[in-house]
């Protein structure tokens, strides 16, 4: 899993992005971390295929599209999207670990209209 640490820390030197790696439940992304102007992230070890979508998706919450839109579900599928296209590999349990997440927010925000850019990435139940 180093290599995929590696490819993390790459992108964030690339883009001027603090990491800081941390062993709580959440990772997160700061676009204007502590009012600096910094773009920051912080992120569990990577000790699987699943934690490395997870940094990368915080990473797409900077890098990625549609993270200026009011619509929170827009942002996370933006998110997750460039975590797809910019993941090394892409797996199986990440896909259903993005699947999950996505899900979640679902539960919570109710189900968007039928040409909403989610139901790209979570199939409709």
């Amino acid at each position: 899993m180093e290599h995929l640490m590696k490819h993390i820390e790459d992108i964030c030197n690339d883009n001027g992005i603090i990491m800081k790696r941390h062993n709580g439940k959440c990772s997160r992304a700061f676009r204007n971390y502590r009012g600096t102007g910094k773009q920051k992230i912080s992120v569990k070890r990577i000790n699987s295929y699943l934690t490395y979508a997870v940094a990368m998706h915080e990473l797409g919450h900077l890098l990625g599209p549609h993270q200026h839109s009011h619509d929170v579900l827009e942002r996370e599928a933006g998110a997750w999207m460039w975590a797809m296209t910019n993941c090394k590999v892409w797996m199986p349990c990440m896909k259903s670990g993005m699947i999950r997440r996505l899900r979640s927010y679902l539960n919570v925000k109710g189900e968007p209209d039928a040409e909403h850019i989610i139901w790209q990435l979570v199939p409709r139940s």
